[in-house]
């Protein structure tokens, strides 16, 4: 059973624009609530019971101030610099002591569904990965799933031109992933957008033990100015439709 998590939250989230020089991106509302909080209940909900939220020395003061509030007791680790995905990834190993653990990150969501608990419903062994379908304009901002007849994952492509492959399924911020990956990340370190994806391709070419769940539900992508502002619109929506 997998129990731990852990939230890379080290970025600068430029891509968000101005409003990140003072409001980190994880603290963003999203509806009534901040997109942190919105994740780490997504992962308690799930079962999870160990937190480490990985981040940096400006930003670790608003995560403590929401955990002290919620009660969450989560673990973190403030890197002195922000040094892309692998290497936020990669500060976890002494905590995840070799046990599978949930990458799940901060500004990707689904509405309507806990994508981890689904996930963790599923998950045996190996390497898991959320897909969603993207339109073909969008294909080059993700890292995307190719798969062969009998619906396996054959290949996984970073960021590729939509010219260059037929899928539409791209990676979704949700990752069931064994200790085994942080070997693969040392050995793709330096990569451009984090050596993640090239990484678990690399799995999938040495031992082909990677599997995919493709999700249907909406995708909120908080990574960019307009995906927060449609995100956070859709998500204070859903709630008064709820209520």
């Amino acid at each position: 059973m997998v129990k731990k998590a852990i939230i890379p939250a080290s970025g600068l989230g430029s891509r968000v624009g101005d409003i990140t020089r003072v409001i980190p991106k994880e603290i963003l509302p999203l509806g009534r609530e901040t997109a942190i909080e919105r994740l780490v209940q997504e992962l308690k909900d799930a079962g999870i019971k160990e937190i480490l939220i990985v981040t940096t020395a400006n930003k670790i003061n608003f995560f403590e101030e929401i955990d002290s509030f919620r009660k969450w007791d989560c673990a973190y680790l403030v890197q002195d610099k922000p040094d892309g995905l692998a290497g936020a990834i990669i500060a976890g190993e002494h905590w995840s002591e070799e046990e599978p653990f949930i990458l799940a990150l901060p500004d990707d969501f689904l509405l309507g569904v806990n994508p981890t608990k689904k996930m963790m419903e599923i998950y045996q062994e190996g390497y898991l990965l959320g897909t969603v379908n993207v339109a073909p304009e969008e294909v080059k901002s993700y890292g995307i799933v190719e798969r062969g007849v009998m619906n396996e994952v054959v290949h996984l492509l970073e960021k590729p031109s939509p010219l260059t492959t037929k899928s539409r399924e791209a990676i979704f911020g949700r990752y069931v992933l064994p200790p085994e990956i942080f070997k693969k990340l040392e050995a793709s370190s330096g990569i451009a957008n984090g050596g993640l994806t090239e990484a678990l391709e690399n799995v999938i070419v040495e031992k082909g033990l990677l599997e995919a769940v493709n999700f249907k539900e909406l995708r909120i992508d908080i990574g960019s100015y307009k995906g927060w502002l449609t995100g956070n619109n859709l998500i204070e929506e859903w709630a008064i439709l709820k209520d």
